[in-house]
């Protein structure tokens, strides 16, 4: 993760609303909420490559495998809202400073048609730091969308696999072209579909960085709501834990 620009102005954002690519809906929510538990702890995994060997009657060789470690840093967060509700939080991976008592909001994005989050953004209200965890091309990504639809998918598998039938039944029926004999290669077959592809991207990247800005412009938006509650929230408490005016 890494840590964006201060937070912004609520007034200089976008308006809110649902975002459409791909003929899916994305949507976005803000959770927000005080931090009763942040830990982090290291895991070690120790791995073998490599190795092995044979013997014979006439001799052999044995070689010893390769033995390394790989080390990961999980992070476990949890949340407790405004209504006593407590969520845990997986943040491994990710180098963000969090202590017990800040004040958090996660910004969490998704398909509308899949029920799986991704977390984008975390913002530290005390700390004034956000976070962006995921770029908006990383988010798409992440939920399925990109330069290729479904569609396209299954016209560059189609344009394969006739390209294979073509050629073999071109073959079968004795027909010899230079042209048959280069597609015939296995490396060749998939250049139509490839073709597709390239001209299908090259297509989508104008509304692919579209979306993306349009993402950008929404996270904004979500920043300066969360940013909107927590000084109405402030405001709120400071209200509440004033001393009663006198008469």
């Amino acid at each position: 993760a890494k840590m964006a620009q201060s937070l912004e102005d609520p007034t200089s954002v976008p308006a809110l609303d649902d975002l459409v690519y791909q003929q899916k809906t994305i949507r976005f929510r803000i959770l927000s909420g005080t931090v009763i538990g942040s830990q982090k702890y290291s895991e070690t995994h120790v791995h073998s490559k490599g190795g092995g060997g044979s013997i014979g009657p006439n001799g052999g060789y044995v070689s010893a495998p390769t033995i390394y470690s790989t080390s990961h840093t999980r992070h476990e967060l949890w949340l407790k809202d405004e209504g006593g509700h407590e969520y845990p939080f997986d943040l491994s991976g990710k180098n963000i400073p969090l202590r017990e008592g800040q004040h958090v909001s996660l910004i969490f994005g998704r398909r509308a048609d899949k029920n799986v989050e991704q977390l984008v953004e975390l913002l530290n209200h005390n700390s004034n730091q956000r976070w962006e965890l995921l770029s908006a091309s990383e988010f798409l990504k992440k939920i399925g969308l990109g330069y290729f639809t479904r569609l396209d998918k299954f016209i560059a598998i189609f344009l394969y696999f006739f390209t294979v039938t073509a050629v073999s039944i071109a073959k079968q029926s004795g027909i010899e072209s230079k042209a048959i004999t280069n597609l015939s290669q296995f490396a060749w077959l998939g250049v139509p579909s490839i073709v597709y592809l390239v001209i299908c991207a090259r297509l989508a990247a104008p509304s692919l960085k579209e979306i993306q800005k349009k993402i950008d412009g929404l996270l904004n938006r979500l920043v300066g709501m969360a940013l909107e509650e927590r000084g109405q929230l402030l405001k709120m408490e400071q209200v509440s834990s004033a001393p009663p005016a006198l008469p």
